[in-house]
Parts: C-alpha cells; structure tokens; sequence
C-alpha cells in the first residue's frame, strides 16, 4: 500500500478510530461542554473545548512556521476573502439548537451510534439525507443561496486576502501574523486550563490535548506532501472526488457523502478522507464500548421522541452544511486556521444551543404557565440579549 490515496483514506480511518475511543472514553462533547455551562455552572467541559481549540492553533502555527503544511488552498474555504457573516450566524444557530434536540454534537452522535443508539442512527440517517440533498444536488443553489448571497462581503475589495484573523489584524494594526497566532493559542490554552482546574477531571486535559493534536495531524496528513501527491494522483481523473485537498476533521458533509456513496454506483469515487474518517469514528467507538462491555441498544421511545431525533438531524444537516462545518468541523478545525467565519459559527452553535437548553428549562419549571415564545424570551433576558423587562418567568 504505497499510492497516496490509500494512505490517505486509511489514516483518515485510524484517525477517525482514535478520535472515536478518545471520546467514548473521556466524554467530550461541545454541546455537553456548553450544557454543563449553561446548566450547572460547570465549565469543566469547555475547558476541554477550549484546549482543543489552543493545541490545534499551536499545531497549525508550528507546522505552517517549519513549512510542512499550507491550508491556504482548503476544501472548507476557512481562508476565503469571501465572508457571509448570514451564514455563518444562521447555520451556526440552527446546528446549536440541533445539537440540544440531538442530545449531543455530531462527533458524539456517531459516538453513541458505535455504542448501539438507534436513536443516534436515526439522527445520522436524516441529517445525511439532508447533507445529501444540499452538496450534491441543485437544493442549496435553488432555495437557500438567493437567500444568503445578498450579505456576502468580498474581503478583497477591500484590499484583504482572507478572513483569517492574523490577516485582518496584520493588514490593520501591521501587527505579525504569527504574534497573532501565538497569543491567540497563549489566551486560549490560559481559559481552557483554568476551567479544567476548577472542574479538577483529568480526563479533560487528555481529550483536549488528544482532540486538538488529531486535527492537526489531519491537517498534516492532507496539507502536506502526502497531501499534495494525493491531489496530484486524483486531480486528473475525469471525475475527481468532491472533497478533495488540504482538510482535517468535521462530521456533516461527510454523512452526505456516505449517502452519496449508498445511492451514486461509481462509489470509489465518494470515498473521501471526511467520509473515512467518520466510519473510523463510529468503529472506534464501537470497539471501545465492546471492549468495555457498556454496548447498550438504545431504541426511541414514543413518538415524540421519534419527531424530535428527526428534527434533530434535520437541523444539523441543515445548520452543519450553512455554517461551512460542524462543532468540531469550524469549533475546532476551522479555528485552527483563526478564520473569522469560524469563530462566528462556533459563537452562533454555542448561542442556539445555550438558548435551546434555556429554553426548554422554562418550559419543564413552568410546565403551565409558559410557551416556547414565553421560554425564549426570558431566556434572552438570561443571555442578556434583551432587558428584563421583557422577563416572563423568573428563575427557579
């Protein structure tokens, strides 16, 4: 096994494999990381979050100093001049309110999927229907783009290469790019070891660090020379694959392409290093809870609960694929790059999710007396987006 694609695609897998068993193992979970917060107070989990974010960033920053990687030219257009600030809010909102329907980030569902959830596998199943329909047919061209191209804000007119935060401020403040990088990790890994601290769970400072440094080893892997000769050995097939470049890890395009791989008869063709490194997740998993005998068979339980998992993954297909990537996809990965249309979807998914489980708390204190518009309003008040006056219930 010497030719790039296949080493490739295997080390997606093993990456995805290893991610999966980090995971099991340690709980991390972006959405959990900010229902904890929300909830309880306890920001032991986006500690873990936020350490990803930092080893990530230093990752990306030793790696592109010592030349061994260019994310420049990306598949996910991190570095593009071209900044749509609707779609990354919208998306961003609508993946935060699936993530709290869902119970779970994408990573994590495809996580309780290889540890026997049904109910998981029917939230993949939808949102990779949705996925599907939005990358590989006219659906997004048709009925979401006329929407959202009206707010697209081209950076190089402007004079601006790239929304990526060490240009912006370099091209206003003439500040070094890679000063910018290094703060930016030097803040982040600050916040991220104070809440762990507090949350005083080793196993947080693991999955951050293992997190982190997997994301960077895909951005190794695909942004390198491997990378190059695996874009240089596929580029010229009549056909190329969709995903085809420098990337690393994210979880809802690729549920497309594993719809896309069922469905299209030339299959080879949808074997992507996202799709691998998704199905590598689901095995890690699945070994993990094997190896530990916790496989457990979790079925919905009434209808409601079927509508809500079906909502759920329609608003993650929907929101992941708007938002250019999912909580690991821009939370982490995309980050890692310091693009600004990432740290507005990361903030977005963290606002609807917080707002969602707000939201819903309102409406199991208040089981008479509130509404969802009622519930969404005071949770405003809570997030300090509206004044108190407009406060319909008061804290329990």
């Amino acid at each position: 096994m010497t030719d790039p694609v296949s080493i490739i695609l295997f080390s997606a897998f093993g990456i995805g494999g290893l991610l999966g068993c980090v995971i099991a193992y340690s709980g991390f979970c972006t959405f959990g990381a900010m229902a904890d917060w929300v909830s309880f107070g306890d920001r032991g989990r986006m500690g873990a979050w936020l350490l990803a974010m930092a080893t990530a960033i230093s990752g990306v920053l030793i790696l592109s100093i010592v030349r061994k990687i260019d994310i420049e030219p990306s598949v996910i257009p991190y570095t593009s001049a071209n900044f749509n600030p609707l779609r990354y809010a919208l998306g961003g909102l609508l993946f935060g309110v699936g993530m709290h329907l869902a119970g779970g980030c994408s990573s994590k569902i495809l996580v309780r999927l290889g540890g026997g959830s049904l109910k998981a596998g029917l939230i993949c199943c939808v949102a990779a229907i949705i996925s599907f329909a939005l990358l590989y047919t006219t659906t997004f061209e048709k009925l979401i783009y006329p929407l959202i191209s009206p707010f697209n804000l081209q950076l190089d007119a402007y004079g601006i290469r790239s929304q990526r935060l060490d240009v912006l401020l370099s091209h206003f403040l003439d500040v070094d790019k890679t000063v910018v990088f290094f703060i930016m990790a030097l803040v982040v890994s600050g916040c991220s070891l104070t809440s762990i601290k507090q949350s005083a769970r080793r196993r947080l400072l693991v999955s951050g660090l293992a997190v982190g440094g997997l994301v960077v080893l895909g951005w190794w892997i695909t942004a390198g020379p491997l990378g190059a000769a695996w874009v240089e050995h596929l580029s010229f097939q009549w056909q190329p694959p969709r995903s085809l470049g420098a990337q690393s890890l994210t979880f809802i395009s690729p549920l497309g392409d594993a719809a896309a791989y069922l469905i299209k008869p030339n299959r080879a063709h949808y074997l992507t290093f996202g799709l691998c490194a998704a199905v590598g997740l689901v095995f890690g998993s699945f070994v993990y809870h094997l190896c530990g005998r916790q496989l457990r068979l979790e079925r919905p339980t009434s209808f409601g609960d079927v509508t809500r998992n079906v909502t759920a993954g329609l608003l993650l297909g929907v929101g992941g694929i708007l938002a250019l990537g999912c909580s690991i996809g821009q939370g982490v990965t995309g980050i890692s790059t310091l693009a600004l249309g990432s740290l507005l979807a990361t903030a977005s998914m963290c606002l609807g999710a917080g707002l969602a489980v707000k939201t819903e708390y309102y409406l199991l204190i208040y089981p008479n007396e509130a509404s969802i518009v009622s519930a969404f309003f005071t949770s405003l008040v809570d997030f300090r987006l509206l004044p108190p006056a407009c406060r319909r219930h008061e804290k329990a």
